[in-house]
């Protein structure tokens, strides 16, 4: 017999289940009551999203599954009973009417202003690029904002990073001075601290009623000799005593160890190079064994330690355990163990001969370490140019595929099996010491292309600042881009404003 009881309220129905009774077994079968089915109804479902009429305004209420949030109203609401049907209702309130008109407006201002994260970093690495081959090309700010307007328009349809970018004069120029310049440079003294000993190589250009001393250095990296400048100093009065303190605050602003100085190269002038109140004395009375870079064979006290020195430029081969004491003597390097330098000196010559004898010839083996140091420096996988200012300037080295000496101790003591400290601060102090002062001839041939009548608006701040991307950024232009995606800081730096440095003053 089947029996069936409803019992029913104000508030909800209460419908029994369906007992079937088998003659033969007895058995029981309960079939699901709608209390069950109707208790679904007030849950969320996320399936109501997908409507395109609620899913801007609606959001899943986590805490409790019988509500739903409207983020319009910044509130939530039950469902429980109503489900679906309880959505509709909040929909017609007219205080969600009223929410509605204001969330439409700034939803909108929000979506045409914010953008993923991944292209604000790509836009941003594409105008540091940009700006980096500007400069290094001798491209104006004027011709770089130019470019990008017809990037823009040739690429408008096809390319939403070239859309977005956005390169005029006060931007480029921001990137230049605040973004790129200092992080070179920062990497340039980075490894002066590292190597200890460097030289201060500097000379004095004139530009109307404009002086200009770019104060460059010299040290020994982990691939060899480098140079680069780290300021320009603008000052119109040549007197020793003035450029002596010039001197002293772009060493001391650069954080440079002042008893790490070796030399100071500078042409042979009497404000120089003279025997009475010069620059030379001022240093000298600072520093002992200060060694002028510019050296006259037949009157100089210092010929002894260019010849010395002479005999590590020609190499690890010919270099004798005589040569190096010879040069212990004269330059009074401090804090050397000269029986662990003997050691060092023995593994090193050892080494040599080894490399030497493997099938690879010994110049491309200091190319290929050459190749994967600076892919280390860069964090990237791309082949980089290799100190691209300075190989352009040498005569057609790698076409008589000359070893440079100095390329050739880097590579000994990165390959070495154990640390030659000793040897390695003795070379750092030898290299050190330029032959010349042809790197700051090579400055004044850049400060030339930049202070043309062209260009002739720029601040003396551009102009250093083009001087040390030129200078000191090595990178080639189309490694840039990728080197610029690695670095997140720089990418936040030139997508910020921090970068403008002028403000906006009112005028009373």
């Amino acid at each position: 017999m089947d029996v069936e009881i409803i019992i029913e309220n104000d508030h909800e129905s209460l419908i029994t289940t369906t007992i079937l009774k088998s003659k033969e077994n007895k058995n029981v079968e309960v079939v699901p009551s709608a209390c069950e089915k109707k208790r679904k109804k007030g849950v969320f479902n996320p399936q109501w999203l997908l409507d395109s009429q609620v899913s801007s305004f609606l959001r899943e209420y986590k805490l409790d599954s019988t509500k739903i949030l409207c983020i319009a109203c910044n509130e939530t609401f039950s469902i429980h009973y109503g489900g679906k049907n309880d959505i509709g209702r909040h929909i017609k309130l007219k205080r969600h009417i009223n929410n509605m008109k204001s969330f439409n407006i700034n939803r909108q201002l929000i979506t045409s202003t914010m953008k993923p994260n991944k292209e604000i970093e790509e836009t941003a690495a594409a105008e540091g690029a940009f700006v980096y081959h500007g400069v290094k090309r001798g491209h104006s700010y004027l011709s770089q904002q130019c470019i990008t307007n017809v990037l823009k328009t040739i690429f408008s349809s096809s390319s939403a990073i070239a859309k977005s970018m956005s390169c005029g004069r006060t931007k480029c120029n921001s990137i230049a001075v605040n973004v790129l310049a200092p992080r070179f440079t920062q990497k340039v003294l980075t490894e002066v601290k590292e190597a200890y000993f460097y030289s201060i190589m500097f000379d004095a250009s004139n530009k109307g009623n404009i002086k200009f001393f770019p104060v460059c250095v010299q040290y020994f990296s982990k691939i060899g000799v480098k140079k680069g400048i780290i300021d320009l100093i603008d000052d119109a009065d040549e007197l020793a005593t003035n450029i002596f303190e010039n001197l002293m605050t772009v060493i001391k602003k650069s954080d440079l160890p002042f008893d790490g100085l070796t030399s100071i190269g500078a042409d042979n002038t009497n404000v120089n190079m003279g025997n009475n109140h010069t620059v030379y004395t001022l240093f000298n009375n600072e520093i002992e064994n200060l060694f002028k870079e510019y050296v006259d064979k037949y009157f100089s006290q210092n010929v002894a330690i260019l010849e010395a020195i002479g005999h590590f430029c020609n190499g690890i081969e010919n270099l004798t355990w005589n040569h190096i004491q010879k040069c212990i003597e004269l330059t009074k390097i401090e804090d050397l163990n000269e029986d662990n330098l003997f050691n060092e000196f023995t593994e090193l010559k050892l080494t040599f001969e080894i490399i030497k004898k493997k099938q690879v010839p010994l110049f491309d083996q200091i190319q290929f370490f050459l190749s994967n140091e600076q892919q280390k420096d860069t964090n990237t996988s791309l082949p980089m140019t290799i100190r691209q200012n300075e190989m352009d300037e040498e005569d057609e080295e790698d076409q008589t595929k000359v070893i440079r000496s100095d390329q050739l101790w880097a590579m000994l003591f990165a390959v070495n099996a154990t640390p030659t400290p000793n040897m390695k601060k003795l070379i750092c102090f030898l290299y050190s010491i330029p032959a010349s002062n042809a790197y700051v001839e090579c400055v004044f041939s850049d400060m030339k292309h930049l202070l043309n009548d062209s260009r002739n608006r720029m601040s003396v701040e551009s102009i250093a600042a083009e001087l040390r991307i030129r200078r000191n950024g090595s990178i080639s232009c189309i490694d840039m881009h990728k080197y610029l995606l690695s670095q997140k800081e720089l990418l936040e730096a030139i997508s910020s404003n921090n970068k403008y440095t002028f403000k906006k003053q009112r005028i009373d």
